[in-house]
């Protein structure tokens, strides 16, 4: 596959700086998973698709079915459970 300079696909600086892109957020995500520790890094796993859930439904006027609405309170019972596990140890 070529590009309209006539060099490869992803051979110049566009692919070193895709590169750089990529392994940049994995790098600070594993400094910062082995700094905060397994309990609170997983808990953002938890609260980051709540954040996007509720934009969704706030700012772009997702509609809300009850299957989500169901889906969203048994991951939070889940989430809560898990917090009250960690809060006994």
């Amino acid at each position: 596959m070529s590009n309209p300079s006539g060099g490869r696909a992803g051979s110049g600086w566009a692919g070193r700086r895709a590169g750089l892109m990529t392994l940049a957020p994995l790098f600070l995500y594993i400094k910062g998973f082995k700094l905060a520790g397994i309990g609170p890094a997983s808990m953002i796993f938890f609260i980051t698709p709540t954040a996007q859930f509720i934009i969704g439904v706030v700012y772009f006027g997702e509609l809300l079915d009850p299957h989500k609405i169901v889906s969203f309170v048994i991951i939070w019972i889940a989430v809560v459970i898990y917090l009250n596990e960690l809060r006994k140890e």
